[in-house]
């Protein structure tokens, strides 16, 4: 394995061979996520706030902490029962969900198979299960 490997276009010698350029670990970390980021992998907490626009329908909006190179879509993890939509002490069981709209720097999220309640409440977003996942991707 090689690491620490610059190139540069053009004809140099000792002399004149431009220094080497040293980044680090977070400035790298934030470029690669332009393009995409890991919301929710394996994890079991709360990952957004909602509300449900109608008796059947829930919209989360969630804001990514580094703003992406183009609106992002999403990658998901259809895991039955993988989320829980927690709200005005009730709670709905989630298999998956489905883009809404997004920007670089958020993306809104629906589900409207699995929710029943009352419209106008507000409540989180529980990842259930270690199978579950939710991404975004800005890939050229």
């Amino acid at each position: 394995s090689i690491t620490g490997l610059q190139l540069e276009v053009g004809d140099y010698d000792v002399n004149s061979i431009p220094p080497f350029q040293y980044e680090s670990f977070g400035d790298n970390l934030v470029r690669c996520q332009r393009y995409y980021q890991k919301i929710l992998e394996k994890n079991t907490a709360y990952f957004a706030q909602g509300f449900l626009y109608t008796n059947t329908a829930m919209i989360a909006v969630i804001k990514l902490p580094v703003t992406m190179r183009a609106d992002p879509s999403i990658i998901n993890t259809e895991v039955s029962n993988g989320y829980i939509f927690f709200r005005s002490g009730a709670a709905d069981n989630v298999d998956d969900f489905t883009l809404n709209s997004s920007s670089p720097t958020w993306f809104a999220i629906n589900q409207s198979t699995d929710i029943s309640g009352t419209a106008g409440q507000a409540g989180g977003l529980y990842c259930n299960s270690t199978s579950s996942k939710l991404d975004c991707s800005a890939e050229l």
